[in-house]
């Protein structure tokens, strides 16, 4: 799990460089994963190793740079989930076998 993580936060940092300096107004990025990586991503976008991330089948999280709307105060990779693993599109919600 560790080396995930690691290239997770890699993955991020390089992403992130390359959005702000190719597409710099860009508003969103839709990433579509496994339940590892979206784990290891959500950890590495937030800064939180330890993060609970939930990763549900067709689950949606949504995160949010601290800055963009509010009074946090900028991070370069610092972003705040909004929600986490969510499942309200589904008619039947999350559905566990």
């Amino acid at each position: 799990m560790s080396e995930i993580h690691s290239r997770a936060i890699e993955f991020i940092d390089l992403l992130q460089a390359y959005m702000n300096d190719r597409f710099p107004n860009v508003k969103r990025v839709l990433l579509v994963s496994h339940a590892a990586t979206v784990i290891a991503l959500g950890r590495a976008i937030t800064g939180d190793e330890g993060m609970k991330i939930r990763a549900g089948t067709c689950s949606l999280s949504v995160y949010r740079r601290k800055g963009e709307g509010s009074d946090e105060g900028e991070g370069e990779a610092k972003w705040r989930c909004l929600k986490n693993g969510w499942t309200g599109h589904l008619a039947q919600g999350e559905q566990v076998s």
